[in-house]
């Protein structure tokens, strides 16, 4: 495992570890190793935490980093900590934790924004469980053994369509519903990171508002028009049928949100039909579940599917969300670390 390898990984969690230790479990906390003794206060509030606990000066251990952030062990078996600046993935973490955990994607255990920021970004801290052999989950990879060959390239080769088959229908409801729901962020100006309640609300950042103070009488605009297009397109899902089901000039007159619909009917198709692959029968199952809830999971490809601890295939990254049920109208209340 790399040590020390992301310096704002290291720097950023040590502005938090006093915040992280008051809040969560000790088995919680990333697996580090040490430089140099420094004072670090556990606890933010001194009438319960009087003294001050020398820790060592924390570098910790890496599982892997991407464009927006870090996957680092924990203490606690099969349980990750990861660091984040995406704001469409922390999003979604706190939409999943408002509903019934399901198999075929990682499971979210928490998440807290920091008030940190990192290239202009809000930094969020999230745990879930650990996944394995990230883009190695093929079958002929995990089956080595299978003796009928074809059989193996068969099922690597169907899982690999219905992939970029789902990938494709969910373009075509991310290309239509993103642009519009920006629209709506923007003009409707919504708290930002720093509000005064210490809960993150959304993506849009207060630098792009006149003044606080429009962002607190802007926010009801947000809510109500974010739930007018998202019954909208819950309503064209409803009404939609596969595209498996139409003719050819049906779906080329297709335009707007029944062509949202139909997308987002087929891409239900697709998933159901992933339960028959052997490789991919949990993803399918997962897919499914957060379409049946209102969230599309618009980017699932190979590289971001990987091995539970049981050598099941799951998502181990939700790529960008898009909400179309009218549930999901108001942006996701993140809560505060406290005292950051």
């Amino acid at each position: 495992m790399s040590l020390g390898s992301t310096p704002w990984v290291d720097r950023n969690y040590r502005e938090m570890l006093h915040a992280l230790a008051d809040k969560v479990p000790q088995s919680w906390l990333p697996r580090t190793i040490s430089e140099k003794t420094e004072e670090y206060t556990v606890g933010f509030d001194p009438t319960r935490h009087s003294k001050t606990t020398k820790f060592k000066k924390p570098v910790v251990e890496e599982l892997g980093c991407g464009h927006y952030g870090c996957v680092m062990p924990t203490h606690e078996p099969d349980l990750v900590f990861k660091i984040t600046t995406d704001v469409s993935e922390a999003a979604f973490v706190a939409r999943a934790l408002e509903l019934e955990s399901t198999a075929g994607i990682v499971e979210y255990k928490a998440i807290y924004s920091t008030g940190l920021q990192h290239n202009g970004r809000p930094l969020f801290v999230l745990w879930r469980t650990e996944a394995f052999s990230v883009g190695e989950w093929q079958y002929s990879r995990t089956h080595p053994a299978e003796p009928n060959k074809d059989y193996a390239r068969r099922i690597d080769h169907d899982a690999s369509k219905d992939l970029a088959a789902f990938l494709s229908w969910a373009k075509i409801v991310r290309a239509y519903m993103h642009p519009r729901l920006r629209e709506i962020q923007t003009k409707n100006a919504s708290i930002g990171p720093s509000s005064d309640d210490g809960v993150w609300r959304s993506p849009l950042s207060l630098k792009r508002l006149a003044n606080k103070q429009a962002a607190l009488t802007g926010s009801a605009g947000v809510v109500e028009e974010r739930r007018a297009l998202l019954k909208s397109a819950w309503s064209a899902y409803e009404r939609g049928e596969a595209a498996q089901d139409m003719s050819l000039g049906q779906l080329r007159a297709l335009k707007g949100m029944p062509k949202v619909g139909v997308a987002l009917r087929t891409c239900l198709y697709i998933a159901q039909e992933m339960s028959s692959n052997p490789s991919l029968y949990r993803v399918g199952e997962a897919l499914a579940h957060y379409l049946e809830n209102g969230i599309l999971l618009a980017d699932v490809h190979s590289n971001n599917l990987g091995l539970d601890s049981e050598g099941e295939v799951l998502i181990t990254d939700p790529g960008h969300a898009v909400e179309f049920h009218a549930r999901w109208a108001d942006t996701p209340k993140i809560e505060r670390l406290p005292g950051m």
